[in-house]
Parts: structure tokens; C-alpha cells; sequence
């Protein structure tokens, strides 16, 4: 017999319906288990495109997340919000039809980009888009990272890795340099030492072995975890259990580079 949902859930389940519970955090541990405020005590008076219908907040969300990725299609985007393919394809016409987006093919297959961005692909020694030296590392849940086709069309780049695992499990980051993914590392927080473990470490090209800028993304990614007590954090929230309420750094330990054959993820160039 299937036991009805705990009244506390449906409470819940209602309250992030109607959007008046907001996510404001996530707790420690695998599953990362939201935190809630109700959105009247975020301090936020008038929230933006508040009058908005369903289709035109889902075109409108369309249309940022095409400007985000520069050049998309319409399966990628299901992939990205959840809504079929089908509901997603007539946002795509629309958006062109009202000169938001444009085509652009790459390849056999028909993509779209921002048509305030065209200029880039037609004219690209004014658009200025040689390939620079900005650091990113990618978490293999952003959004960037989503559709296998479109990463491996676009970046040449590819992987896979087994997320549900128990403890122990692995969280590769993908490491970033301007457009191209040079390689990825597995890392973990020891909260009750304030070490930052970089378990393994795996690059692709030997240029990159000691490349200043991917140190300093690393020691950025480290300092972010701790922060003074309470910082930035709104009134009434507490910091999530575990985590030092002190502003110092936490130490970075355990850097081993490996050459692939352990590889935390199957990674491609």
C-alpha cells in the first residue's frame, strides 16, 4: 500500500509551487539537501518580471540562457531547464521570428546564436576572439557541461564519471583556459582540519604543468570555502554545520599529479 506524502512535504512541495519558498543554501554532505527562507524575509520588495506569464518567462529564460552558452540548440536547452524538446523548439521560432536569435550552422547541424552576437562569427578579427588565458574550473554539474554532444562539438572535450557512489566517491572539476579544457582534478574539504586535498591532479598538455593562472584558481577555490562567520549570509541564517567560522585560509594539501591511468574520470582531449 502507498503511504500519502507527510503533510510537512506537501506543505513544502506548495509553498516552492507558488515560489514562495526560496532556496537559499545546502547542506553538507553527498545530496547537498536544500535550505529554504520564505522569499517576504530575503528583503526583496519587488521581484523582477513579477507579472510574467508562463510562455513569456520560459522565452525569456530561453533567450538568456542562448546568450550564456553563445551558440545552442534546442535539445541542449531541454537538457538544461527540464522542458521537452518539443515545448522548447517553438521558443526557438519565436525568438527568431522577433530577431532575438539567429542560425548559424556548424557542420551538418543548424545551431543558434544571439543575433546582438552574429558579428562575432562573420567579423572575428574585430570581435576579438582570440583565445585568452582566463582559468575556469567547471563543476561536472554546471550547466556548461551537460550535453556530451555539444561539449564535444564545441570544445572538443569529453568525459564520464559515476556520481551516485558511496563515501569516498570522486568530484572531478574540469580546468578551463579561455576556450579550451586543458585537463581536471579531484579535491576535497577537510572541514575539521582546514586542509584542502587535491587528490589527484591530470592534464593534458605538460605546457600547462605549472600554469600560474590554474594555481591561482585552485587557491581561490580553496580560500572561497571559508569565509568570516556569518558573511554575506542573510539575517537569521547560520553557516552550515562543520564549517570554521574563522577567516583564515584553509592549507592546501595532498597536490599529486598522475598521468591518466588513474583517472578520476574518463576523460578526452
Amino acid at each position: 500500500m502507498k503511504l500519502p506524502p507527510c503533510p510537512i512535504f506537501r506543505a513544502f512541495y506548495r509553498l516552492k509551487r507558488k515560489t514562495d519558498l526560496v532556496t537559499c543554501g545546502r547542506n553538507a554532505g553527498t545530496f547537498k539537501e536544500p535550505l529554504y527562507i520564505l522569499k517576504e524575509n530575503i528583503g526583496i520588495k519587488e521581484w523582477p518580471h513579477s507579472g510574467m506569464d508562463k510562455n513569456d518567462a520560459r522565452a525569456y529564460i530561453i533567450n538568456k540562457l542562448i546568450a550564456s552558452f553563445g551558440v545552442t540548440y534546442p535539445v541542449h536547452i531541454s537538457h538544461i531547464t527540464g522542458i521537452p524538446t518539443a515545448e522548447v523548439k517553438p521558443f526557438f521560432v519565436r525568438l527568431e521570428q522577433e530577431g532575438k536569435i539567429s542560425p548559424v550552422k556548424v557542420g551538418k547541424k543548424l545551431y543558434y546564436i544571439q543575433s546582438s552576437k552574429r558579428a562575432l562569427l562573420e567579423e572575428p578579427e574585430r570581435g576579438g576572439t582570440g583565445d585568452s588565458e582566463e582559468v575556469r574550473l567547471i563543476s561536472p554539474m554546471d550547466i556548461l557541461m551537460r550535453d556530451q554532444t555539444w561539449l564535444k562539438t564545441f570544445f572538443d572535450y569529453s568525459y564520464t564519471f559515476e556520481y551516485f557512489k558511496k563515501k569516498g566517491m570522486k568530484w572531478p572539476l574540469s580546468i578551463l583556459v579561455g576556450n579550451r579544457f586543458v585537463g581536471y582534478f579531484d579535491c576535497n574539504m577537510e572541514w575539521r582540519t582546514g586542509n584542502f586535498m587535491i587528490k589527484e591532479r591530470n592534464l593534458f598538455d605538460s605546457a600547462f604543468d605549472a600554469h600560474k593562472g590554474i594555481e591561482r584558481a585552485i587557491e581561490d577555490l580553496a580560500a572561497f570555502h571559508v569565509r568570516p562567520a556569518n558573511q554575506n549570509m542573510p539575517e537569521g541564517l547560520s553557516r552550515m554545520p562543520d564549517m570554521p567560522a574563522t577567516g583564515s585560509p584553509p592549507t592546501l594539501a595532498g597536490s599529486e599529479l598522475k598521468d591518466g591511468n588513474e583517472s578520476i574520470a574518463q576523460a578526452e582531449k
